[in-house]
């Protein structure tokens, strides 16, 4: 009786510390800033594929000009559906 007794305490400090240092983990990312959400990552990620299709076109999104010819791309502009 008492062994099972220790053994459920032990499970539980040891769910409590892991719980402890996910938490610490994610305090110390966020005091860095690199925390993100999985909302977050994924706007970043779609952000980085959307510059990479550009690229792949030709296209260089940060000067708004292409690399082998005229300007001709216009910025993505979000609208209000």
């Amino acid at each position: 009786m008492t062994f099972i007794i220790h053994q459920e305490r032990l499970e539980r400090e040891k769910r409590e510390l892991a719980k402890q240092k996910k938490k610490e983990r994610i305090e110390r990312l966020k005091a860095e800033g690199k925390y993100l959400t999985e909302k977050e990552k994924e706007a970043k990620r779609r952000a980085a594929q959307f510059i990479e299709s550009r690229r792949a076109q030709g296209t260089d999104i940060m000067s708004n000009r292409t690399y082998g010819g005229s300007s001709t791309f216009q910025p993505f502009i979000l609208r209000p559906p």
